[in-house]
């Protein structure tokens, strides 16, 4: 009886052991299955995030001066980092307006002031953008240009030029600016209180006069330019549209004239058929 208690507190004894040991090599288990997964995880992790690191891509916005676009290449003149430089233009480049809507390549024009945004490290423009930072007068003439102060002078209003000034005639070539007339009709851009682009609209017109008679008198264009007919030996310089003539000789008759004319156009005025004024007997 004593030997059987024996052996059933052996076997008890062993089942504990056992039970303890297979506790133990359980828990290791355990422990080392979350040891890898913790590392599994942390790998995972690292390398998302240099996959992530990999696909962010940085640009840079920059204002400039459009001296040229095709479509394959935009030639400009960094404005900020006072540079020329020539990008790529791909078919996933996106040109906006002012209100960021889409539009065509074709509605950029040289001399137009844009924002560009463009990854260097890829040489890439990602989009051409109008920008409201730049200032447009259309319509004007009258330029006064100071070379020695750098200086030009529009209705009334000084601005500062650059030697980097971009200047177009109306076929849109390059020209020099002591080219433009007064009398040209033309469109300036800028930014703040300097002007970097001057694109010739319409060029002047001219007004001629022939067989003018022998005498004291007067022509006068638009009531405000009186010209001595004495002092008239060439074609007139006026802006491009309409324009009111007219001539004051003593004896003859008056006569007015309105005259329309194009850019770069030219017109010659008789004054053979002028009426002279009979005096009355009294």
């Amino acid at each position: 009886m004593k030997n059987d208690k024996t052996t059933v507190a052996r076997i008890i004894m062993m089942s504990i052991v056992g039970l303890t040991i297979l506790m133990i090599t359980l828990f290791i288990g355990i422990r080392c299955y979350l040891d890898e997964k913790e590392v599994s995880t942390y790998q995972v992790i690292e390398r998302s995030a240099m996959i992530n690191t990999t696909n962010v891509e940085y640009s840079l916005t920059t204002l400039v001066l459009v001296e040229s676009l095709t479509e394959k290449y935009i030639s400009v003149y960094d404005l900020e980092n006072k540079r020329r430089i020539a990008w790529p233009i791909t078919t996933s480049t996106r040109f906006y307006d002012l209100d960021g809507v889409s539009i065509s390549s074709e509605e950029i024009k040289d001399g137009d002031i844009v924002e560009i945004v463009y990854q260097e490290e890829k040489n890439k423009v990602l989009s051409i953008n109008r920008t409201k930072r730049a200032w447009v007068l259309e319509d004007v003439s009258g330029i006064c240009v100071d070379e020695e102060e750098n200086r030009i002078t529009l209705e009334g209003i000084h601005y500062r030029y650059i030697k980097d000034l971009l200047v177009l005639n109306v076929e849109g070539s390059k020209i020099n600016l002591g080219d433009i007339s007064p009398y040209d009709t033309l469109e300036v851009k800028g930014v703040g209180g300097v002007i970097w682009s001057i694109i010739v609209q319409q060029e002047e017109a001219k007004i001629g006069f022939r067989e003018i008679p022998e005498g004291q008198g007067s022509i006068i264009i638009d009531t405000k330019n009186i010209l001595d007919l004495s002092d008239i030996d060439d074609e007139i310089p006026v802006i491009a549209g309409k324009h009111k003539i007219e001539i004051k000789i003593p004896g003859y008759e008056k006569l007015e004239k309105i005259v329309y004319l194009q850019g770069g156009a030219k017109r010659v005025l008789s004054l053979k058929g002028l009426k002279i004024v009979e005096s009355k007997l009294e």
